[in-house]
């Protein structure tokens, strides 16, 4: 058995009743229910989903501070009379899709452990990278767009570096056509 093989729910059992433990590395389920404890009553009362907050405007723009504001059309092809019709609008970010860094800290958390190597081939605004990096772990993120790349360079740049307390390693951001 491959030991990078999560089971759940006993789906390699033999049907017998008898629990073989076929992940002798890791059982995900045997972790959920040590962690489940542990988890906070808000986050119990929605388990098994993870609700996680769009990232705020003081998230998108941490870094941005000295860059300046561009427009960003609302994406709609024809003008529209009603409230949420905002034409262009000047933005710091002009990332279309910023994830929250705590989703991305999660995501990496359960994924990997402190000084793994971290791959975002779609870097965009950097948060995966920004997660890594605050978790302690090597990163490398990739994007076509020279534009997401500066975001992403400037919004790692605003985040203490764990090196510096000596807990983690630093990483750095990429665009492919370098």
């Amino acid at each position: 058995m491959p030991a990078n093989l999560l089971v759940s729910d006993d789906v390699l059992d033999a049907g017998d009743g008898a629990i073989y433990g076929f992940s002798r590395y890791f059982s995900i389920d045997r972790w959920f229910d040590e962690k489940l404890g542990q988890l906070p009553e808000g986050v119990l009362a929605t388990c098994p989903f993870l609700i996680v907050p769009k990232a705020g405007k003081t998230e998108k723009d941490r870094g941005l501070e000295k860059c300046e504001p561009r427009p960003v059309k609302d994406g709609r092809q024809a003008p529209m009379d009603n409230p949420f019709q905002r034409g262009e609008t000047p933005r710091l970010n002009t990332h279309p899709c910023i994830k929250p860094i705590k989703l991305m800290a999660y995501l990496i958390t359960m994924a990997s452990r402190p000084g793994d190597l971290i791959l975002d081939c779609f870097v965009g605004s950097g948060s995966s990278c920004i997660s890594a990096k605050m978790l302690g772990r090597r990163y490398i993120g990739i994007d076509r767009e020279e534009e997401y790349c500066q975001i992403a360079r400037a919004r790692l740049a605003a985040v203490p570096d764990p090196a510096e307390e000596g807990n983690g390693r630093e990483g750095e951001a990429a665009n492919d056509r370098q």
